[in-house]
């Protein structure tokens, strides 16, 4: 079964560095419980739209893409492994949460 792609609603707080390159941003985003999580990682990773780059203003709201892992009344855990191999500067890639927190790609 394929997942279902989602998306969360993040932030690219600054841009890091030139190396390696491409260049790397950071990106904020709170959970269902209000916790901030932080990804950082090569910009394109981010960034559809040509948005991010040394000298854009930040922070720049962007789509972060997630799967779908389970649906609960109250939350959805998703995974940020997929579909572009990203975790948390921790190491975490499962979220909860709340639905209204996370678009569907069947907009």
């Amino acid at each position: 079964m394929t997942p279902e792609i989602a998306y969360l609603r993040a932030r690219a707080v600054r841009w890091v560095d030139d190396y390696p390159f491409p260049g790397v941003v950071e990106v904020t985003l709170t959970d269902g419980s209000g916790m901030t999580w932080t990804f950082v990682d090569k910009y394109p990773m981010f960034d559809s739209e040509d948005k991010l780059k040394p000298d854009s203003s930040y922070p720049i709201d962007l789509l972060l893409a997630c799967t779908i892992v389970e649906r609960t009344g109250d939350g959805v855990t998703v995974s940020t492994s997929e579909p572009w191999d990203l975790e948390t500067v921790d190491g975490t890639f499962q979220l909860v949460m709340r639905p209204d927190q996370v678009l569907s790609s069947r907009r």
